[in-house]
């Protein structure tokens, strides 16, 4: 997770100076985005699953 952050950080660095062209940073932003909605359902449902052990005891 901590590869991922940094790499992230990077690429919306690398986009805020504006030295990507239009479309790849397109496709970055739209990348990161989809990482981070990735990342936000796994804890999710990592989250769920110990909620559900927890209550089930």
């Amino acid at each position: 997770p901590l590869s991922t952050t940094s790499s992230s950080f990077s690429i919306s660095y690398t986009v805020k100076n504006n030295t990507v062209p239009p479309a790849l940073r397109d496709l970055l932003w739209c990348s990161l985005i989809q990482t981070f909605v990735a990342s936000i359902h796994s804890f999710h449902r990592y989250f769920l699953c110990t909620e559900l052990k927890r209550t089930q005891k």
